[in-house]
This record gives structure tokens, C-alpha cells and sequence, in this order.
């Protein structure tokens, strides 16, 4: 018996039993919504592998050496190397100005690669040159500490 209640025993049970089905019944709706919503996300069509696509690159004539013209400026009072502590910067940087003229017809790639042995580390660079252009390169080497503390010319 309920000694704080005024509800009936038997009404109690039917209050009981009518929570029982309908936690039965909710449980039973959220386990069929799980299902469905789990096929759902896991019927979803693949998308398709990438094509391999090949890449050929054109074949391209090359361009004749003598189509194509280099010059070496040196700013350095025309000097490689000046002496830094001496001199203002503007007189000898960048090291060397390297003018590219292209002549042909078409355009060229070329690799610029500079250095100051035992001063200055390697100068690299990619530059495309496009037809009947020139380009002018600065070639500004990274130099060492060492180039710093040497005080002749």
C-alpha cells in the first residue's frame, strides 16, 4: 500500500503499466529511427575513383645558343669584390647584373647560378624568358661572415 498517496493500488498499477509500454514503445521508435537514419548514411553512393589523366608535355623545338645573349655587369666600380668596410653599399651591391636577351621565336628557361667561392654562398634561380625579351637578373649571393671582415680590395 502507498501510506502518503490516495491513488488506488489499482490504478497505481495501470500508471505503471502504461510507463512500462510507452518506455517499451519509445525505445522501440528510437531504435527504428537509429536503424533507418544508419542505413541512410551508409547506403550513400561512393563517389567515383579519379581518372588517371595522362600529361604530355608539347614537344618543343629548342632554341638555339646563339639566339640568346648574355652581359655581366659589375657594379663594384667594376670590380667582383670590393672591400665593404670601405665603400658605401650602393657601390657594390647587387654583386653582378646579368642581362638575358632572347632573340628566337620562342621562350627560354634558363638556371642562373652565381658564387663567390670561400665568400658567399651559391645563387640559384629559374627565370623564363619570353620571346624576342630581355631580362635583367641581380645576383645577390648570401654572403658568410667572413666577407665581412676582410677589409682589402
Amino acid at each position: 500500500m502507498f501510506p502518503f498517496s490516495r491513488v488506488s493500488e489499482r490504478t497505481a498499477r495501470r500508471l505503471a503499466s502504461v510507463f512500462l509500454f510507452a518506455s517499451i514503445g519509445l525505445g522501440c521508435w528510437l531504435a527504428g529511427t537509429w536503424i533507418y537514419i544508419n542505413r541512410l548514411t551508409l547506403t550513400l553512393p561512393m563517389p567515383e575513383k579519379p581518372k588517371l589523366v595522362e600529361y604530355r608535355a608539347p614537344q618543343s623545338e629548342r632554341v638555339s645558343p646563339l639566339l640568346v645573349q648574355y652581359r655581366v655587369d659589375v657594379p663594384g666600380r667594376g670590380e667582383v669584390f670590393p672591400a665593404l668596410a670601405s665603400a658605401a653599399a650602393t657601390d657594390y651591391w647587387p654583386l653582378a647584373i646579368l642581362t638575358i636577351s632572347n632573340t628566337a621565336s620562342r621562350a627560354i628557361v634558363q638556371v642562373v647560378h652565381a658564387e663567390v667561392p670561400e665568400w658567399s654562398r651559391a645563387f640559384e634561380q629559374t627565370v623564363v624568358v619570353g620571346p624576342h625579351a630581355t631580362l635583367a637578373l641581380k645576383i645577390n649571393p648570401y654572403l658568410l661572415p667572413n666577407a665581412f671582415e676582410d677589409h682589402e680590395i
